[in-house]
């Protein structure tokens, strides 16, 4: 990637005019959330579902974590609303009774709120308070505690170090982040992403997040100079695979939430501080403009009452399309108000913001080590596609095309899965669906899309402002050219030994979002409509399908 980096820094640009977004606007976008979900706190200070009627595993201490930095910078009406939060939390970490056992993730977001409320309840308050984060034990409070521990634990090492910070953890911390963090640096690729697994993009982030949240406070012990190195990687395979309107990449578990774009928003201000203080202001504007396209793309999904859609859809909450089994619309609203809340502590409204890779274009990368993915970004045109895809989120081929001036509303948002695992109520999926071929040899037709493990292998053609484009070989034979330029994609591909060949298109079908036009070329039948309704996370997907005889089939696609 120092290649792309190094190109990329030659076109980047001071973004001109005054940012349509500040850190404020964090903070109120985190406050619309906070007053909505204190309407469902009960009178020890629990946040209930309000579609469960229940405490939902870490809301309570996320309402904690935002209301308290809300409370602490003009908002003093959420106070005694942070106060009983926080404290019920204490409550469920000292009992070892954390709500749906994830303790894990309580610690790190009390003490946000501690450190911030500390200061300014009477010091008996505060010193209770101490005295129970003093005596929190790991080994009763977190589940992650196995010899190969992932990202619950990554968040239990970081609230353990901020209860070394503030001086209330002791040996006990220490030894709980001696023995853990060390465990984690095999999971980090030469990237930076780290592995949860089956590679899961949204826990790549999350893991980096509160990794990106220790070193920002300070942490200096073991591994430091490690995680540094990977989290500025990361961060710059972040910023490759963010989507020219804001959004955070397709793929894996918890993929199409909300808080995904949460964590890019509180990773990319950290790391706009950090290149600012080595004084490469050209990567710390970067970073604050990529913050702020992820922010861009939150504010979309605001609703009435100021939560959230947690995932890119706008079904009643209450259906829970899209969600995964452990989606619920309390926890992951206020996991989202308390990372922008983050987010907000370390943003500095001073760094100018720099064109980011996201937008500049004139780029193809491919995470052929781990991830399988594949990005191409080229004249405000984006592409993502799935080379070996789980087949329990999406299929394999291209699943997702933006275009910067759509502003949001995009057709081409993900694949259709047969064994997708998120909720889609009584509809459930009866073919995959994705942008790529499908062949018919001796009478037997099979997709792209239907193929498990494949494994393509890209080679990257071009790479220019005005186009870019790729050669993907598969192991069966079939071969693709994928060419993009300003608003159009075009496709070639190659399939030796096929009697006939098709080509197929999925697009979302939800008012508001224009059909992609699809054209076929060198004489090919022209496009017809498949008439299906296959649902997704973010909504219901019909296709177009072209077909050709022989062996080969080109096409194009117009964002």
């Amino acid at each position: 990637m120092r290649a792309q980096i190094q190109s990329w820094r030659q076109r980047s640009r001071v973004v001109s005019g005054t940012p349509a977004v500040s850190r404020a606007d964090y903070l109120s976008l985190a406050g619309g959330i906070i007053h909505h979900f204190a309407k469902f706190q009960t009178e020890d200070g629990r946040i209930l579902d309000p579609y469960e009627g229940a405490e939902k595993q870490y809301s309570t201490p996320a309402f904690a974590c935002a209301a308290a930095v809300l409370a602490t910078n003009g908002r003093p009406l959420l106070l005694a609303a942070a106060i009983q939060a926080l404290e019920a939390s204490l409550r469920q970490m000292i009992a070892g009774q954390p709500a749906d056992r994830h303790g894990d993730f309580f610690t790190v977001l009390m003490m946000h709120a501690y450190l911030r409320l500390a200061s300014i309840v009477p010091s008996e308050v505060s010193g209770v308070w101490r005295e129970q984060l003093s005596l929190l034990d790991p080994q009763r409070c977190y589940r992650d505690l196995r010899p190969d521990p992932h990202n619950w634990n990554v968040v239990a090492i970081a609230g353990e170090y901020l209860r070394i910070l503030a001086g209330v953890g002791g040996n006990i911390a220490r030894q709980f982040i001696a023995e853990y963090l060390p465990r984690h640096l095999q999971y980090f690729t030469c990237y930076g992403m780290y592995r949860d697994p089956n590679d899961p993009l949204a826990y790549d982030a999350f893991a980096r997040v509160w990794i990106g949240d220790m070193l920002f406070n300070g942490y200096d012990g073991p591994c430091r100079n490690h995680l540094l190195d990977y989290l500025d990687r990361g961060a710059w395979t972040s910023m490759f695979m963010q989507s020219p309107t804001g959004e955070f990449p397709a793929g894996g578990r918890s993929g199409g939430h909300q808080w995904n774009e949460a964590q890019l928003v509180a990773l990319f201000e950290m790391m706009a501080c950090s290149h600012k203080q080595s004084g490469d202001l050209t990567s710390a504007g970067a970073c604050k403009r990529s913050a702020h396209l992820a922010f861009q793309s939150i504010k979309r999904w605001i609703r009435p009452e100021g939560d959230l859609w947690i995932v890119k859809n706008r079904f009643d909450p209450g259906r829970r399309f899209g969600f995964e089994s452990y989606s619920f619309h309390s926890q992951y609203n206020l996991l989202t108000a308390a990372l922008l809340s983050l987010a907000f502590i370390s943003a500095d409204d001073s760094i100018l913001e720099w064109t980011p890779p996201s937008e500049a274009g004139g780029f193809a990368f491919f995470l052929k080590q781990a991830f399988h993915k594949l990005f191409m970004n080229c004249s405000g045109l984006y592409l993502e596609a799935d080379l070996q895809a789980n087949p329990h989120f999406q299929s394999t081929g291209i699943v997702r095309v933006h275009a910067a001036r759509h502003n949001g509303s995009h057709a081409v948002q993900d694949s259709v899965s047969c064994e997708a695992l998120y909720g889609v109520d009584e509809h459930r999926p009866t073919q995959n669906l994705a942008i790529g071929p499908e062949w018919n040899i001796a009478g037997r037709w099979q997709r792209l899309a239907d193929l498990r493990d494949p494994a393509g292998s890209v080679s990257i053609l071009d790479e220019s402002p005005q186009s870019t484009s790729v050669h993907i070989a598969w192991p069966n034979g079939l071969m693709e050219r994928l060419i993009i330029s300003e608003g159009r994609l075009e496709i070639e591909d190659f399939v030796p030994g096929a009697d006939k060949i098709a080509a197929i298109v999925p697009f979302l079908r939800e008012p508001g979002i224009d059909a992609p036009v699809v054209r076929a070329a060198n004489g090919n039948r022209e496009p017809m409509r498949m008439g299906v309704n296959e649902p997704t996370r973010y909504g219901f997907v019909d296709a177009y399908r072209i077909e050709a005889d022989g062996q080969r089939i080109s096409y194009s696609i117009v964002i």
